[in-house]
């Protein structure tokens, strides 16, 4: 259905699928140690990234 032909004040449901990040593998962080943690640039610590497509 277009947007022309949508009723008003209708919504419209989407499914966005997250998959888990494969630098962090789903932890948010990346660091080899204890004293070398940092935020996953990829995903921005939420161990999710939108699924491509």
């Amino acid at each position: 259905m277009s947007l022309e032909r949508m009723p008003q004040g209708r919504r419209m449901e989407t499914r966005i699928e997250d998959e888990t990040c494969p630098d962090c593998k789903g932890k948010g962080t990346t660091g080899d140690s204890p004293n070398n943690v940092r935020m996953c640039r990829r995903c921005g610590g939420k161990g999710k990234i939108r699924k491509p497509g």
